[in-house]
Parts: structure tokens; C-alpha cells; sequence
């Protein structure tokens, strides 16, 4: 644990839990006055990882995967068909088969069961995978929020077809052309970043840009006349 600064002048600690696979940071704003608030914060946090572990658990809610889900439901800016086909995989598959369970009770197996369960009602690849993708996105969600203190679908990887093109590629696609907001596909699919997840579709992207000008009513240029009638 450390204290550090950007180029841009914020300051932040870069920390890590001990069930972390990656180093945390937590930003506190620029000049001394974010200095001292991450010096403030990092001896709060060392002072509390130095507590017993069962307080420290006991300052997490033991939530079920259930109210996760509405917690993350309530908290994320989705765009409607987003919000509507998270919902509705949600209620048709996920809660189903393990919303009743505590987070820190799920592991990978609960995950692979409900996958069986998809495949044996002939769901493509590209549907588990997004309902699959859901599910890791909640708990993360979950996870960087600190309301859960495991993440248990961290190892889950979308699925490759044989001929090895990534079945979430049909599921960006699909959710860019319907008007899903880039940020929440972006996180859906997993991207560190929406910067990868537009160069990914960047040509779906442009090709929208390029659609909606010719939906435009533009006269071209040749079909005016000249003044006084020349050519």
C-alpha cells in the first residue's frame, strides 16, 4: 500500500485486499488537500486491516445474489434495452437457479449448472455467454463497491465458437445497433475500458454514423443552379 500521484496531479492509493488478484486504487482529488485525505485514508485502512478479520467481516453485508442484483439494478445508468434484457435474464435464468444463495456461499459450480440447465433448452452460445457475462458484471459490481468481500465468477471467461470467433461479438454488436449506451456494453462485456470496446466496433460504430447522414434529407450540391441561369 502506497501513496501516490498521477501525472495530472490527483492523488491516490494503490492498495490491495488479501483475496485481491489486482492492485486497487482509490482517488482522492488534486493539490495538498488530496494529498492529505489519501494520507488520511491509508492509515484509516491500515489501522482497520489491523483489526481482527471478523470485524472487519462483519462490516459487509452478507447479501444474496438476489439483492446484489437489485442493489446493482438501482445503482447503474443503463440504457432501457440494457436495463430490459438484464432484467429479463435476471428473472427467466439467473434468480432461479441461485438468487436465494449468499454471495460469499457461490462459486464457479453454480455458475457451470445453470449454463447445463441453458444449453439443455438449446440457448446459443452467445446468450449463455451474455447471461453468464451479466452475472460476473453484478458481482464485480458487488466486489469494487466493497458489499461483498469475494467475487465468485472472477475465473469465468466468455466461451470461443469453434472456428474461434468470440461469441460476444454477435451480443456488442446486437446491443450497439439497438442504441445501448457504449459505457454499459462495455462493462457487460468486461472491457477495461469503453476505449476497447470502441475500437472493437468501431466499424459497426462508423457505420451508424454513415446510416443515420444518409437518413438526412441533404440535396447534393450539383442539383442547384447557377445565378442567372448558367449552367
Amino acid at each position: 500500500m502506497s501513496v501516490h500521484q498521477t501525472k495530472d496531479g490527483r492523488w491516490f492509493v494503490a492498495y490491495r485486499r488479501p483475496d485481491d488478484r489486482v492492485v486497487r486504487k482509490k482517488y482522492f482529488g488534486h493539490g495538498p488537500e488530496g494529498k492529505v485525505k489519501a494520507k488520511k485514508w491509508e492509515a484509516d485502512y491500515l489501522r482497520e486491516a489491523a483489526l481482527p478479520s471478523a470485524t472487519a467481516a462483519e462490516k459487509k453485508p452478507d447479501l444474496t445474489f438476489a439483492e446484489l442484483a437489485q442493489r446493482y439494478l438501482d445503482a447503474k445508468p443503463l440504457a432501457a434495452r440494457t436495463m430490459e434484457s438484464l432484467v429479463y435474464a435476471l428473472n427467466l435464468h439467473v434468480l432461479p437457479s441461485f438468487g436465494s444463495k449468499k454471495v460469499s456461499a457461490l462459486s464457479m459450480a453454480q455458475l457451470t449448472v445453470m449454463d447445463e440447465k441453458l444449453a439443455k433448452l438449446g440457448r446459443a452460445l452467445g446468450t449463455r455467454n451474455r447471461i453468464r457475462t451479466y452475472c460476473k458484471a453484478i458481482c464485480q459490481w458487488g466486489l469494487d463497491n466493497e458489499l461483498t468481500a469475494n467475487h465468485p465468477f472472477s475465473r469465468f471467461k466468455a466461451e470461443t465458437k469453434k472456428e474461434g470467433r468470440a461469441p460476444d461479438l454477435w451480443y456488442g454488436s446486437s446491443l450497439l445497433r439497438s442504441g445501448a449506451d457504449l459505457k454499459a456494453v462495455s462493462e457487460l462485456l468486461g472491457h477495461s475500458s469503453p476505449n476497447l470496446t470502441l475500437s472493437t466496433y468501431y466499424h459497426l460504430v462508423e457505420g451508424q454514423k454513415r446510416a443515420a447522414l444518409n437518413h438526412l434529407n441533404i440535396p447534393k450540391m450539383d442539383n442547384f443552379s447557377q445565378p442567372n441561369g448558367q449552367p
